[in-house]
């Protein structure tokens, strides 16, 4: 039904006609956006453009991960100036935004990035020509503080030796010992895994990128070997709590109100440079495409002494 017009359409095979349906349905969903939003009279405010512009990245399949980014750095930017015009909102608004952010700096780059390919989308530019975005200074995205999100190989210990599920204890280890991000254990299963070949491999779709991302191969080191827990499908089976940190056990936070977000991958990277000393390979492994971030965020931030140690572990 389209319209109050009734049709048939043929293909040749079901996934033919999954595929067709769930692009109409998204258009459908985009163009039932821009009437509601045409119909309360917001059309023109930040608020209902974020709606609209949220829903044709959701129409154009992008990666989820890339979609919930969005959505997280619009929406609290609609919530601040959701009632105003782009046009009503200057330079100065949003530095003065950014720099109220109570988030690490590279949350706060994140956002900077999301508003500002925002106010690049074509709907935006018609009404303001001239992005307020060329007089922004970007905010610095390297974090200050990565040193303070890597365990010491003692942490770490006392991670391994926690009685937890299977899951839980899967992140633990691929996390430090492999640099895998959450969201890509989420989409894996235990057969990702070669022991033959020692090696995990990241597909695309499984990285947090998605289908712009190239595949990439992980060595599997001895660590994991170690501490691996055994089984058969997905790395996360049926846990609703995977995603998200807070999912960790009591005991993995170690006194602290919640476990260190990307501590595990951020200490596999200091412990990889400083034990391998091979930026480009580290780079490799976590899914860089250069070497210079590994460089500028994780040089020397630990000694090769503790890096024995936590490979020991």
């Amino acid at each position: 039904m389209n319209a109050g017009n009734r049709g048939r359409k043929f293909f040749s095979d079901q996934t033919s006609a999954f595929a067709w349906i769930a692009k109409h349905t998204k258009q459908h969903t985009l163009q039932a956006v821009k009437t509601r939003v045409s119909k309360d009279k917001v059309s023109e405010k930040v608020a209902g453009l974020v709606d609209t512009y949220l829903a044709t990245m959701e129409s154009r399949s992008l990666s989820d991960d890339g979609i919930k980014q969005a959505k997280t750095c619009l929406l609290r930017f609609s919530q601040t100036f959701g009632h105003l015009s782009p046009k009503d909102i200057d330079p100065e608004n949003i530095e003065a935004w950014f720099n109220s952010l109570p988030y690490g700096t590279r949350t706060v780059w994140n956002h900077y990035s999301q508003t500002r390919q925002f106010f690049n989308w074509r709907d935006v530019r018609r009404l303001v020509p001239i992005s307020p975005f060329q007089e922004v200074e970007a905010p610095d995205k390297t974090n200050a503080d990565a040193r303070k999100q890597i365990l010491s190989p003692e942490q770490m210990g006392d991670l391994l030796k926690l009685d937890v599920e299977p899951w839980i204890k899967c992140k633990i280890v691929l996390g430090g010992f492999a640099g895998l991000r959450t969201c890509e254990m989420a989409k894996m299963s235990y057969e990702c895994i070669d022991h033959e070949y020692k090696e995990i491999m990241v597909t695309k779709e499984q990285s947090k990128q998605g289908k712009a991302m190239r595949p990439r191969s992980v060595t599997l080191q001895d660590a994991v070997l170690r501490h691996m827990p055994k089984g058969q499908g997905s790395l996360m089976g049926a846990s609703k709590e995977w995603r998200c940190h807070r999912g960790m056990p009591m005991e993995a936070k170690q006194g602290s109100d919640r476990f260190p977000q990307n501590a595990l991958r951020h200490s596999f990277a200091s412990y990889h440079l400083a034990h391998f000393q091979d930026a480009m390979k580290t780079a490799f492994e976590m899914g860089h495409t250069s070497p210079r971030l590994i460089y500028e965020t994780y040089a020397n931030s630990v000694s090769r002494r503790d890096a024995a140690n936590w490979w020991n572990l």
